[in-house]
């Protein structure tokens, strides 16, 4: 988490956190919608036609090559755009990480935008290079903003010339009166305090303790990130499970296997051979397994109070989210409790335990710690910091206690 911004927030950083967080939105629900229509017959006979007609017929692209290839797009786009999305509210925050991230994730976004619908896309990418503006970058960086010059060359005022002072108006110096002298038989009068005992410390200066600052122990985790990080670990075990159960039990009954998934129309309308959906369905769970395992080592991070781990733990859950959608009703679930993760990392509560991670408070102000015997004396406060001594002062000169009270003898 960054520290407190030296400045309000500029303008360019608010309109383009908002313009991605809303327009990622909406291009989320496009995407979905675009990727219900797909398989229509209005979407095949606008391919078919767009496909035999023009330059694109010599290109030798049959309608299912062109609707695995625009499946791929919108897959591609959907994720991203989620990402963005989460991060574009990451991003009003001050997150310098988030606003890296968000500018990778808007790449795939803008490169996919002849897919998904192309106004939302550059929306996105329109907010993204607003937060790479000169102010945008001098708040990210904690730097005051930069005020642009008026001029090349600055004005300089004229000199002035010196103001004389008339000769009338200093005063003439005065002498002061000499001093009548005493009495030659006349004895100086006693010095106070002289012969008296000390009433300081026999040490001198006085040892000051500073007590240690206390050490910057990690509190308690707060029950919002205890159900983020068990809520990863449960569904993160059961999701790698169940893709590395399926790839063993492809690879040991592959016949068995591809005669299930083939009752499926969807994946036999894909018109791939048996090794190559073997190969896929092994990737894919191989892939998953990998994320399953790497998530459940942001949660373990989040638990030990990292807050960049907690950015990365939000980016996987809301790209785990846009994934299931796509197994909706099947995968509801999943789905609910991505969303309860999500919302508990982004508890108020939650936030203030990552802000507060690392930082302990400040240390106690030193304490005069008298020397043994010393009493304080009659009508003193207690238990006040006494003020640190002056390295040029001159200890008190301990006076021999069978001195005479009274004057100084007169030489």
């Amino acid at each position: 988490m960054s520290s407190d911004a030296p400045g309000p927030r500029p303008r360019q950083v608010t309109i383009g956190g908002w313009l991605v967080a809303i327009a990622s939105a909406m291009l989320v629900v496009t995407v979905f919608d675009t990727m219900a229509r797909l398989h229509t017959v209005d979407t095949r006979d606008e391919l078919t036609r767009v496909l035999t007609t023009g330059s694109t017929r010599d290109l030798g692209i049959s309608v299912a090559d062109a609707l695995g290839v625009f499946r791929a797009a919108l897959f591609v786009a959907g994720a991203a755009a989620a990402v963005t999305g989460v991060l574009g509210i990451f991003v009003l925050q001050r997150h310098t990480a988030a606003r890296i991230v968000l500018t990778i994730a808007a790449v795939p976004v803008v490169l996919t935008a002849p897919f998904s619908g192309g106004f939302l896309a550059i929306l996105v990418g329109g907010g993204t290079a607003l937060l790479w503006s000169r102010p945008a970058r001098d708040w990210f960086a904690g730097r005051p903003p930069t005020r642009p010059e008026v001029g090349s060359v600055p004005v300089q005022p004229a000199p002035q010339p010196p103001v004389r002072r008339p000769e009338s108006a200093w005063p003439p110096p005065t002498i002061a009166p000499p001093r009548p002298s005493a009495s030659p038989g006349s004895a100086p009068a006693p010095t106070p305090g002289w012969g008296r005992q000390s009433a300081q410390p026999a040490s001198w200066p006085p040892a000051y303790v500073t007590a240690p600052a206390p050490a910057p122990g990690t509190r308690d985790v707060p029950t919002q990130v205890r159900v983020a990080c068990i809520l990863t670990w449960v569904f993160s075990a059961l999701t790698g499970g169940l893709y590395l159960l399926i790839s063993v039990a492809l690879l040991a009954d592959r016949g068995g296997m591809l005669k299930l998934l083939k009752d499926n129309p969807t994946v036999r309308d894909t018109k791939l051979t048996d090794d190559q959906l073997v190969a896929a369905i092994v990737t894919v769970g191989v892939l998953v397994v990998l994320w399953c395992l790497a998530a459940g080592v942001l949660a373990a991070l989040v638990w030990r109070r990292h807050a960049w781990a907690r950015t990365l733990l939000m980016v996987s859950i809301a790209v785990a989210f846009s994934v299931e959608l796509v197994g909706f009703p099947y995968t509801l679930l999943h789905l609910a409790a991505a969303v309860i993760a999500f919302r508990m990392l982004l508890r108020p509560v939650s936030r203030a335990w990552f802000r507060g991670a690392g930082r302990p408070g400040p240390p106690p102000p030193p304490r005069w710690t008298p020397p043994p015997g010393w009493a304080p004396p009659s009508g003193a406060p207690k238990d006040q910091p006494a003020a640190p001594p002056d390295p040029g002062a001159q200890p008190p000169r301990d006076e021999p206690s069978d001195r005479p009270a009274g004057k100084p003898p007169v030489w």
